[in-house]
């Protein structure tokens, strides 16, 4: 990592979520130019939410606000996570798509757990 990097940068469990967006990018490439403001806007706004929010709780003094930042990322987890389960149900992802998107969203998922836990252990 470069030495240029904030902090938030260096959490593993951001670098995870950065990764899940580039990935949710590029599965929702091949969705039909009539969802361009529907589903894929939506996931892609919702996974950016993911990992913006993860930096701005980094960023928060107090461990409650962490927390609550946290709280918010998971829940735009969630939101993301049902939408896929959505694109795998209209046949815009295949299984193996579906797949990739799930395996990245449980690893992001896990490692928010820790680092929420983390936070909450510290008080």
């Amino acid at each position: 990592m470069s030495n240029w990097q904030s902090g938030y940068q260096k959490l593993i469990v951001w670098q995870e979520a950065r990764k899940f967006v580039t990935l949710i990018y590029k599965l929702t490439e091949c969705f039909p130019s009539s969802e361009e403001f529907g589903l894929k806007s939506q996931l892609r706004r919702a996974s950016v939410s993911i990992l913006a929010n993860i930096a701005e709780g980094w960023l928060r003094k107090s461990s409650k606000d962490k927390i609550r930042f946290l709280e918010i990322t998971q829940g735009s987890l969630l939101e993301v996570e049902t939408e896929g389960l959505v694109a795998l149900d209209v046949n815009y992802w295949t299984n193996d798509q579906f797949q990739k998107f799930n395996d990245q969203k449980s690893k992001v998922s896990f490692l928010l757990f820790r680092y929420k836990s983390k936070i909450e252990e510290s008080n």
